[in-house]
C-alpha cells in the first residue's frame, strides 16, 4: 500500500490495472494497493521519498539534500 493523491491513484490504476488497485475499504483514502510481484522498485522508492519529503521537518530535508544532492 502506498500513499498517493486520489488523482494519481486513478491514473495508476487506469495505466496499469494489473499492478495497481484498491478495494472498497480504501475507496475514501488517498492510498493505492500494489501487487507485490509486479511492483517497480524505482517507482516505490520515488513514491516513498516524495511522501516523506512532503512531511519531513526542514532540518531533515536539509540534511538529506546535503547528503544525497537532493536525489
Amino acid at each position: 500500500m502506498f500513499k498517493t493523491s486520489f488523482e494519481e491513484r486513478e491514473m495508476l490504476i487506469e495505466a496499469d490495472p494489473d499492478t495497481f488497485f484498491y478495494t472498497p475499504h480504501y475507496r475514501d483514502y488517498p492510498l493505492v494497493l500494489v501487487r507485490p510481484e509486479r511492483l517497480d522498485l524505482q517507482w516505490a522508492r520515488a513514491n516513498l521519498i516524495r511522501v516523506w519529503r512532503a512531511q519531513a521537518p526542514r532540518r531533515l530535508l536539509k540534511a538529506y539534500d546535503a547528503e544525497t544532492g537532493g536525489a
